[in-house]
């Protein structure tokens, strides 16, 4: 049986994660039928790019909510430029609004994942159940 200390119980989830995720960086973390994932470095920034301001903002306040460093990117730069401020912030994460910022992207070379904002279906995440009867 396990036991734990106080302190290893004390404090919000994310902040419990990001102490197991540290202590055993590169260990399995999840294992299912078609994927393995490591804990990984939890202060890996997450870039956003947006073709309208209200996502980016949105999508900003979300990753500083979750504890992370956020890289806003301006979708008018060439894809070049979008390349190198991806590997200089080392982004895992990058964060597009549609189709058309996600294709500005298409030309930089990017090792991370995409999270396309507008193919979620966050109502669906947020609903509460739908009660039985």
């Amino acid at each position: 049986m396990n036991h734990f200390t106080a302190g290893e119980v004390e404090g919000s989830v994310p902040a419990r994660f990001a102490r197991v995720a540290a202590a055993r960086a590169g260990a399995l973390a999840i294992v299912t039928e078609g994927e393995r994932l490591t804990y990984g470095p939890t202060d890996t920034p997450v870039a956003v790019i947006a073709s309208e301001p209200a996502a980016t903002i949105v999508a900003m306040l979300a990753v500083w909510k979750a504890g992370r460093f956020c890289v806003p990117l301006d979708g008018a730069l060439p894809p070049a430029r979008l390349a190198v401020i991806l590997r200089d912030a080392e982004a895992g994460l990058l964060l597009a609004d549609d189709a058309t910022a996600a294709g500005r992207l298409s030309g930089a070379s990017f090792d991370g994942h995409v999270l396309r904002m507008d193919e979620m279906d966050l109502d669906a995440a947020v609903a509460p159940p739908t009660p039985a009867l």
